[in-house]
């Protein structure tokens, strides 16, 4: 989708990506706060970050943090995950791997990439940062996302792609 494309893999590849990418987790952060569950981005970004250390003693205290903020049931910024998930996690905190939060990061980021993107690309912020990131890119054609839509089920394919509009 264009959501992972363009910003979460890192597409953008002028020497400015970082700000362009931080631009738009702040414009995308601040939607979320406007729906009320900015706390899915924040858990997001938290689990990139823990998977970045790699001593057992730094993941322990980084993995601890992330499952009092987001993960424990009452937590200031619990996320939503099923309880399955949260036992998973739970069990695992004493020596935690790098994909300790994997599968709730998955849940996560799907909800976000489902529910709140989409409503998210119908906004002036989203729409002004799409065209500037287009600009500096040198891009003349138009673009538009096309949504494809599988006739099984179980197929596994990007649902969006982006076309040149001719």
């Amino acid at each position: 989708c264009l959501f992972c494309c363009c910003f979460f893999t890192n597409i953008v590849s002028e020497p400015m990506s970082w700000l362009a990418t931080a631009v738009f987790i702040i414009a995308f952060r601040d939607f979320l706060k406007l729906e009320f569950c900015e706390e899915n981005l924040e858990f997001w970004l938290a689990c990139k970050e823990y998977r970045s250390f790699d001593s057992l003693e730094e993941r322990t205290q980084i993995a601890a943090s992330i499952y009092e903020e987001f993960i424990r049931d009452g937590s200031p910024k619990q996320v939503n995950l099923d309880s399955y998930t949260r036992e998973t996690i739970r069990q695992s905190l004493e020596e935690p791997g790098s994909s300790c939060f994997a599968v709730a990061e998955k849940k996560i980021f799907i909800l976000m990439e489902n529910c709140s993107f989409p409503r998210f690309t119908e906004t002036e912020p989203y729409k002004l940062f799409l065209n500037s990131i287009l600009k500096q890119r040198g891009l003349k054609k138009k673009r538009m996302a096309v949504r494809i839509k599988s006739p099984v089920e179980d197929f596994k394919v990007n649902p969006l792609l982006l076309v040149s509009k001719d």
